[in-house]
C-alpha cells in the first residue's frame, strides 16, 4: 500500500511540476503597445503600424538612472498585408523577436478605413485570444501611422501607461471611453450606435515630427524607411515649426461652455511638445464612420449617457456677459430615461442630476449673493445645450449613440417584436423631454463678495 501511494505522489508530483508546453520567455518576445491601422496602396491590403517597447530604454537597462523615455522607449514597425495577423507574421521576419499582442493598449484605425468599414478588423479583435478585450480603439484623423509617429510622452516613459491615462480620462468630458468589447457589442446591435474617440497629429507639425523622427532613427531592426535622415531634413522641419499656424475655430456662443472654441483632434490652438491629441468622438452606424462630433458635443455626450464625472465649465452670465462664469460641474447621480414608443414616433423624457461650485466669477458681479437666480439661469443652459445635441444625433446623424433604444427595448415582450419596431429608424423622428436638475453647493473660499468694486 505504501508503495502504491508513493508512486501515486510521485505521478502528482511529476505533472504537476511541470511547465506549459507553449510558455514564452520574455527575452524572447517583443511587447506591441499599439497597432495603426491604414488602408493599403493594393485592393484588400491594409497598412499596419505596429508600436513595441524596447525594454531596456523604459527601465534603463543595467543603469540606476531609468530609461530615457519618449521615442528611444519604443520602435515602430510599418508591414502591407491583408489582415492583422499576417502582418504580425510578416514584421516577426523583421526584429530579432517575435511579436506579441497580449499586453497591446490601443488599436488606431484611419478616418479613410473607418468610412469603408471595419467589419473584419473587429471581427479579429474579438476572436482572437492575445488582444485583450478592454484595449482602446480610437479613429485617426488622417493617417493612423502619422499619429502613433506623432506620439511623444512628457511626463511618462512608457506610452503605454499614456495611453492608458488619456484613454481612461473620465476628468473633462471631451474623450470618451470606449473599449474594444463595447464597439463590437453596439456594431452589431439594433438598440444604440457606437462611438470612438478621435485623435489625429497637430495639423501643419506631420513633416515637422517625420523630420525629427529622422534625424535620430527607430533603430536598424524597424525596417522603417525614414530611419536614414538628412541634416536638410531636419532644416526644414524646424524652419516649418518656426511659421504660427492660424486655425479658424469657431468658438461657442451658447450659454453652457460659453465662449470655448469648438475644437476636435487635430485642430487645437495649444503649443505642446507633444503634437498628438486626442478630442471629439466619431460617430458609426454599423462599421462604418458616419459623423464627428467636437469637443462640447463630446460632454454632452459624456452628461446624457452617465460618462460623465467632473470638469470646470464656463457658463454665460447676464450680469457679465464678456466675462464667463467657470464652475467645477459635477455628475453626482446617473441619469433618468423614460422611453415611451406607444405612438407614432418615440417620446424621450431624460432627466440629468448635476452639482456646481464657483471657480471664477467676474470681479463686477456678485453672484455668490444671488446664487437661486443664477441656478435657474445656468440649468436653462444645460437644459437647452442637450436637446440642441439630442435633435443633432436625431436629425442629422440618425444616430442613438446615447442608447435610448436600451430603455426602448424594455416595452416589448420579445426581441422579435423589437426588431420588428425598428428602433433605429424611428429614432429620426423622435421627440425630447430634458430635465435638468442643477444645485450649486458652494462659493469656494469667498462666501458673500461685498459691492464695493466699481463705487
Amino acid at each position: 500500500m505504501k508503495k502504491v501511494k508513493s508512486l501515486f505522489l510521485a505521478l502528482v508530483l511529476l505533472f504537476s511540476l511541470t511547465g506549459c508546453y507553449d510558455a514564452d520567455e520574455p527575452n524572447d518576445i517583443v511587447y506591441v503597445m499599439a497597432l495603426g491601422v491604414d488602408r493599403g496602396a493594393h485592393a484588400g491590403e491594409y497598412t499596419f503600424t505596429i508600436q513595441f517597447a524596447r525594454p531596456t530604454q523604459i527601465s534603463g537597462g543595467a543603469s540606476e538612472e531609468g530609461g530615457p523615455g519618449g521615442e528611444e522607449a519604443f520602435g515602430i514597425v510599418t508591414v502591407n498585408a491583408p489582415t492583422i495577423y499576417s502582418g504580425i507574421n510578416l514584421a516577426n521576419h523583421i526584429v530579432s523577436k517575435r511579436f506579441t499582442l497580449a499586453h497591446m493598449k490601443l488599436i488606431v484605425i484611419s478616418e479613410e478605413v473607418a468610412k469603408q468599414g471595419v467589419l473584419d478588423m473587429a471581427d479579429t479583435i474579438a476572436r482572437s485570444s492575445d488582444i485583450r478585450p478592454n484595449i482602446y480603439l480610437c479613429v485617426a484623423k488622417g493617417e493612423a501611422k502619422a499619429y502613433l509617429e506623432g506620439i511623444h510622452p512628457v511626463m511618462e516613459v512608457n506610452p503605454e501607461k499614456y495611453y492608458q491615462l488619456i484613454f481612461e480620462n473620465e476628468y473633462s468630458g471631451f474623450v470618451p471611453k470606449n473599449l474594444s468589447q463595447d464597439f463590437y457589442f453596439y456594431m452589431t446591435s439594433e438598440e444604440k450606435n457606437s462611438v470612438l474617440p478621435l485623435a489625429a497629429v497637430e495639423e501643419g507639425t506631420e513633416k515637422e515630427e517625420k523630420g525629427g523622427r529622422e534625424t535620430k532613427g527607430a533603430g536598424e531592426e524597424t525596417g522603417s524607411e525614414d530611419s536614414g535622415g538628412s541634416s536638410s531634413g531636419q532644416a526644414e522641419s524646424n524652419g516649418a515649426g518656426e511659421e504660427e499656424i492660424v486655425r479658424d475655430i469657431e468658438i461657442n456662443e451658447q450659454g453652457f461652455e460659453y465662449r470655448v472654441k469648438e475644437y476636435i483632434a487635430g485642430n487645437m490652438d495649444v503649443e505642446k511638445q507633444n503634437k498628438s491629441e486626442v478630442m471629439g468622438l466619431a460617430v458609426f452606424d454599423g462599421d462604418k464612420m458616419i459623423g464627428e462630433l467636437n469637443a462640447i458635443e463630446s460632454e454632452l455626450f459624456s452628461i446624457a449617457s452617465g460618462q460623465f464625472k467632473y470638469s470646470y465649465t464656463n457658463f454665460y452670465s447676464q450680469d457679465s456677459p464678456d466675462d464667463p462664469t467657470t464652475l467645477r460641474l459635477e455628475q453626482n447621480r446617473k441619469p433618468r430615461y423614460k422611453v415611451d414608443v406607444s405612438g407614432d414616433h418615440p417620446k424621450i423624457d431624460l432627466e440629468v442630476f448635476l452639482v456646481g461650485d464657483f471657480v471664477s466669477i467676474s470681479p463686477y458681479i456678485f453672484l455668490e449673493n444671488d446664487i437661486q437666480n443664477y441656478e435657474q439661469e445656468i440649468t436653462g443652459y444645460v437644459q437647452e445645450a442637450l436637446e440642441k445635441f439630442l435633435e443633432a444625433t436625431a436629425q442629422d446623424l440618425e444616430s442613438d449613440i446615447v442608447g435610448f433604444g436600451s430603455y426602448a427595448k424594455r416595452s416589448f415582450w420579445t426581441h422579435q417584436q423589437f426588431e420588428a419596431y425598428d428602433w433605429l429608424e424611428r429614432y429620426k423622428d423622435a421627440e425630447f423631454h430634458v430635465e435638468v436638475r442643477l444645485k450649486l453647493r458652494g462659493t469656494g473660499l469667498i462666501l458673500r463678495n461685498e459691492e464695493r468694486i466699481g463705487e
